[in-house]
């Protein structure tokens, strides 16, 4: 696959479905090799894609593009780190990281929401966005920069 992101590698975590698998497939189509990262590697049930018993990795392969999967909890130091080595690893660098992963635990007030159901939302949506951001980032200073390439009518006026 050809496009924009061509020779670039992205890691996408909550990629097995939703709006994971729809950013993973966007990214693919524009040329982007893609490390596709969840708790599990098939798509939930009962979702809105076609092709949900298509693994997404293999969606992506089947299409053209070039991907992978390793199962992470975006919650977890560790699990993240094995993401982004996996990337660097298969890829030979990290380009883009799509902090994507999140949980809902349902609709309450605070008085009913317990501290664990709290926490659970906390280490995924908050603290899985800054390991992300952490890690991704370490990468990106350590590798060389890929040089820019012109954007055609960008709305630059000199």
């Amino acid at each position: 696959m050809a496009g924009k992101l061509e020779g670039r590698t992205a890691v996408v975590t909550g990629a097995s479905s939703g709006n994971g698998r729809a950013i993973a497939m966007a990214l693919a189509r524009e040329g982007a090799h893609v490390v596709c990262s969840d708790l599990k590697k098939q798509a939930l049930p009962g979702g809105y894609e076609k092709d949900l018993e298509v693994d997404t990795d293999a969606l992506i392969s089947q299409n053209g593009g070039k991907a992978t999967f390793i199962a992470a909890d975006a919650s977890k130091a560790v699990d993240v780190q094995n993401v982004v080595a996996d990337a660097v690893e298969k890829f030979g660098r990290l380009d883009i990281m799509v902090n994507n992963a999140g949980v809902f635990t349902g609709l309450h007030n605070i008085i009913d929401e317990t501290e664990e159901q709290y926490d659970f939302t906390m280490n995924v949506n908050a603290k899985g966005v800054w390991l992300g951001c952490k890690y991704a980032i370490t990468q990106f200073m350590k590798q060389e920069p890929i040089k820019a390439r012109p954007v055609p009518n960008c709305g630059v006026v000199s």
